[in-house]
């Protein structure tokens, strides 16, 4: 009697765990190999420590999003903006130096687009402006800091 059971419950066990270890892919495959087309830059809007560059995106029906690449401190870093939008917000730097942003297009099966550089000189940041801007005088025990010329 216990034999008549365990075979079919062996059965089943063999082939649930077969199942369970198959691993299936998650998220959208890979559609096609043409990358999307080149973006246009309307205008930069300098920020302090940073700037917005605003956009017009390739009119692609496969694009998903807008990629820059910069080199801040010594290393490389990326900022996106989506499809729904057309400004890249570029924030992090700390000096005066003209800086050059590669401005990319990335559609649904990952394929980057020609990047289009984009050159910036972004003015002080506002803790850098705050330190430059104030001066310390002699106070009754200590220093006295004054904010502003």
């Amino acid at each position: 009697m216990k034999t008549k059971y365990f075979m079919p419950v062996l059965f089943l066990f063999l082939s649930a765990l077969l199942v369970c270890c198959t691993e299936e892919f998650v998220g959208q495959p890979s559609t096609d190999s043409t990358s999307p087309g080149t973006i246009s830059v309307v205008k930069v809007e300098s920020t302090p420590g940073g700037a917005n560059i605003i956009y017009k995106a390739p009119s692609d029906p496969d694009l998903l999003y807008v990629k820059a690449y910069y080199e801040l401190n010594g290393k490389m870093q990326n900022t996106s903006a989506s499809l729904y939008t057309d400004t890249l917000k570029i924030v992090g730097f700390g000096n005066t130096d003209p800086q050059t942003i590669q401005v990319c297009c990335v559609d649904r099966s990952g394929n980057e687009g020609k990047a289009v550089p984009v050159d910036i000189k972004p003015p002080y940041s506002g803790c850098r402006t705050g330190f430059r801007n104030h001066s310390y005088g002699d106070g009754i025990g200590r220093y006295t800091a004054y904010l502003g010329k």
